[in-house]
């Protein structure tokens, strides 16, 4: 009987960890480490998801660059799992993907005015998604709207030539030959 309880109490305890204010602040005992061990491959419910993703993105805005990359890190892979987790609820449907990168994409551009340095470590980071079905086309869209976007503080036109450069390696395995245009 303990053994059938144990599981329960790990998913519960998961439950309250994630239900907690985003970024545990430090008189409360959390640490930004405690924040990016948030175990990803447990069926959690749409709002936990979303309590995940809001607790990276607001990671990107910490002053430790090991913190920031490590969100980066922890965004791509929860990007991966929210989409291939076996829920127990069989209504479960994850957010759309473009919703959750335009998220992202957001998050990155305006924290790209503070921290120059942070688009890049993220089309870094997300260059193997861009091998991926829709990433990569929604990765191309957003580095496309940056390109048109005219007052643009961050990132810079050659950061931009860059991340396409980058990205463009692995993009190529999405395009359709005969069409030219990108999967989404």
């Amino acid at each position: 009987m303990a053994e059938e309880q144990e599981p329960d109490k790990v998913i519960e305890t998961l439950r309250e960890w994630i239900t907690r204010p985003p970024i545990n602040p430090y008189w409360e005992g959390g640490t930004y480490d405690d924040d990016l061990d948030i175990p990803l491959d447990y069926p959690y419910s749409s709002t936990e998801w979303d309590r995940i993703f809001e607790t990276f993105i607001d990671l990107l805005r910490h002053e430790n660059y090991r913190i920031r990359q490590a969100a980066i890190a922890r965004l791509k892979m929860a990007l991966k799992s929210e989409n291939s987790q076996v829920s127990n609820d069989e209504d479960y449907q994850p957010k759309p993907i473009a919703e959750r990168m335009r998220v992202i994409f957001q998050a990155i551009s305006f924290q790209a005015t503070v921290t120059p340095d942070i688009f890049e470590d993220f089309c870094y980071e997300f260059k193997c998604l861009a091998t991926e079905a829709p990433y990569g086309g929604l990765i191309l869209q957003w580095l496309n709207g940056l390109s048109a976007t005219e007052k643009r503080q961050a990132p810079s036109d050659e950061a931009i030539l860059a991340a396409r450069i980058l990205l463009y390696q692995n993009l190529s395995s999405l395009l359709h030959p005969a069409s030219n245009e990108f999967e989404i």
